[in-house]
């Protein structure tokens, strides 16, 4: 999308979903096919091709410092994969909304894409 627009992008998304049975806030976005996976705590990341994803989440948009996980399999549908060669993977912030280990009232999720050596 174009960052300058304020538009929504019809590739990523964010909501809120069932997940194993809690309510969490899920968000989807495209990355580059690779097989190595997401890791790491509070924030989980990975590196290809030069590129590194960072998905963060908090309670509020001063502090990312709130555990998030990989949801498997993604959550994509309705989601076009922008071009050959990418996959949509899916991160929850941890903790279900109003459950036995509640959120809070507010959630918040971003990912950080980065230029990185190969």
């Amino acid at each position: 999308g174009d960052p300058t627009t304020g538009a929504a992008n019809p590739k990523v998304r964010m909501r809120v979903e069932d997940v194993n049975g809690e309510q969490a806030l899920v968000f989807t976005f495209p990355v580059l096919d690779s097989s190595d996976a997401f890791a790491g705590a509070p924030a989980m990341s990975r590196s290809i091709g030069g590129v590194k994803y960072t998905v963060e989440g908090g309670n509020d948009l001063g502090t990312f410092n709130q555990p998030v996980s990989e949801v498997i399999p993604a959550r994509a549908d309705g989601l076009t994969l922008p071009f050959f060669g990418w996959s949509y993977h899916s991160f929850r912030l941890d903790g279900a909304i109003g459950g036995a280990t509640p959120r809070g009232p507010k959630g918040f999720m971003r990912v950080k894409i980065e230029e990185v050596a190969p």
